[in-house]
C-alpha cells in the first residue's frame, strides 16, 4: 500500500485520489435480504463513478 501511494505522489495526482478499503471476513451466517451494496448511498452522492462489471470494483471519475 505504502509503494502506491508513494506512486500517485510521484504523479502528482495524490491530491485528488480517493482510495477506499473494504475487506470480507469471510463466510459467515447472515441474513440473506441483506446485500451489502453501496450503489444507493454512492450514487445518492452525486460523485461521478464507473461501475462496469457489477462486481463491487467502483471507479471514480473526474468530471
Amino acid at each position: 500500500m505504502g509503494k502506491f501511494l508513494d506512486r500517485l505522489e510521484e504523479k502528482k495526482i495524490a491530491d485528488r485520489s480517493l482510495i477506499v478499503l473494504t475487506a470480507d471476513h469471510g463466510m459467515e451466517l447472515q441474513d440473506k435480504n441483506r446485500n451489502g451494496d453501496w450503489k444507493g448511498a454512492l450514487n445518492s452522492t452525486g460523485i461521478p463513478h464507473l461501475d462496469p462489471d457489477g462486481f463491487g470494483f467502483v471507479y471514480l471519475v473526474e468530471e
